[in-house]
């Protein structure tokens, strides 16, 4: 897989997790239309949107409880 389709894939995944395509457009401070532009592939994820949704991602991950692997007692990762 490309990084390209690597970050479109996951924004499809964030999509799903928040809420929907609005929802995330609304969360990274797009439009609807460039969000599904992002979805579909006509245009590349930009740099900095992918930063933001990375960061977005990680503190919904703190926020349901998730550690980091480093910090997470029973993670096997060392």
């Amino acid at each position: 897989m490309s990084a390209p389709e690597a970050r479109q894939r996951l924004l499809e995944q964030a999509a799903v997790r928040l809420g929907g395509v609005e929802n995330l457009a609304k969360m990274l401070g797009v439009t609807q239309r460039a969000m599904k532009l992002y979805l579909s592939g006509a245009a590349p994820v930009p740099d900095a949107l992918f930063l933001r949704l990375v960061d977005l991602l990680s503190d919904q991950g703190r926020s349901e409880g998730q550690r980091p692997p480093g910090q997470d007692p029973n993670s096997r990762r060392r």
